[in-house]
C-alpha cells in the first residue's frame, strides 16, 4: 500500500497518503493519522540505526558521532543554515540546545531526486511547546511530492523531533517523539481536505 521514500537511496522514508504529525499521549481530540505518523519518525530513519555488534558500538564510541547516511558536509551545513534560521523549530528550542543523533538524505520516490535532509534531534532538556501552527505535511503520492499545512496544536514533554528539512524550502516538517503530550487547537480544517480514504 505505500511506497518507499529513500533514506541514503535504501531505506522506506514516507508512506503514501502519509500525514506528518506527532504521536502522542493525548489531551483532547486526537491527531490524523497517529500510526502513520510513528512511522515516518520511525522508518524515516530505520536504516540510521546504532550497530548491532558490541565490538562495532565500542569502535564508534570514541568518535561521538551521530549516526548519519549520505549527508555530505555541504549538506549537512546548508541543513544547518535552514535550521537555525526556521522560527517553528526556535520557538520549538526556546533557546535549548541539540544534537543531532540520526540522519539521513530524503529522497523522491519515482525520480529519485533528493529532496533534502531528515534528521531526529535530541534536546538537552525536554520542552514544551505553546500554542501555535506546527509546519507538517502530507505526501502526495500521485505527484511525487508533498504539500505542506500548519497543524495549530500545543505538546508537553517533547525530548526528541524528527526535523523534514527541504534543501530549497527550508523546515517543512516537526514531529516530536512520542512521548510528547499533544493538546489539538482550532483552526485544522484542512484535516477534512486530505484525500479520501487518508486516515484521520
Amino acid at each position: 500500500m505505500t511506497r518507499a521514500r529513500t533514506v541514503a537511496g535504501v531505506a522506506a522514508l514516507v508512506g503514501a497518503a502519509l500525514l506528518v504529525l506527532p504521536v502522542s499521549a493525548v489531551s483532547g481530540k486526537a491527531p490524523p493519522t497517529p500510526q502513520l505518523a510513528k512511522s515516518v519518525s520511525q522508518g524515516a530513519l530505520d536504516r540510521v540505526t546504532p550497530p548491532k555488534s558490541a565490538a562495532e558500538a565500542a569502535a564508534r564510541r570514541p568518535a561521538a558521532r551521530p549516526m548519519s547516511v549520505g549527508v555530505s558536509a555541504g549538506l549537512k551545513a546548508t541543513t544547518d543554515r535552514h535550521m537555525s534560521a526556521d522560527p517553528a523549530l526556535k520557538a520549538l528550542l526556546g533557546g535549548t540546545s541539540y544534537k543531532v543523533v540520526k540522519e539521513g538524505t530524503w529522497s523522491r520516490a519515482v525520480s529519485t531526486e533528493r529532496i533534502g535532509v531528515v534528521r531526529e534531534i535530541q534536546l538537552a532538556k525536554p520542552v514544551d511547546m505553546a500554542m501555535r501552527g506546527w509546519p507538517v505535511m502530507y505526501w502526495d503520492d500521485a505527484r511525487d511530492t508533498y504539500q505542506r499545512f500548519s497543524y495549530n496544536a500545543a505538546w508537553a514533554n517533547v525530548s526528541r523531533v524528527t526535523v523534514f528539512v527541504d534543501d530549497t524550502a527550508g523546515v517543512v516538517g516537526l514531529t516530536p517523539d512520542e512521548n510528547a503530550v499533544l493538546t489539538q487547537g482550532p483552526g485544522n480544517e484542512w484535516i477534512a481536505t486530505l484525500p479520501k480514504g487518508t486516515p484521520k
